[in-house]
């Protein structure tokens, strides 16, 4: 079992960074793909999970996506 200061000492070197909100940058100087190529990304990497769990990507309209609305004050 870790002690708290072998946990504090792990976490020192977490690539945190601090930023006053409404300060933050629009893009994140460590990535150097543009969004474009990260959305292609998450996409490839959406096909692979479907496929390696044995299912085909579901096919419907927006209009027949699960879900369900919650409205504030309801």
């Amino acid at each position: 079992m870790s002690t708290f200061e072998e946990r504090r000492r792990r976490r020192m070197g977490w690539p945190i960074r601090k930023v006053a909100l409404g300060e933050e940058e629009l893009a994140d100087p460590r990535i150097s793909e543009d969004v474009d190529a990260r959305i292609a990304l998450v996409w490839t990497l959406t096909r692979q999970q479907w496929a390696f769990g044995g299912l085909e990507i579901p096919q419907y309209r927006r209009s027949e996506m699960p879900g369900r609305i919650i409205r504030p004050g309801s």
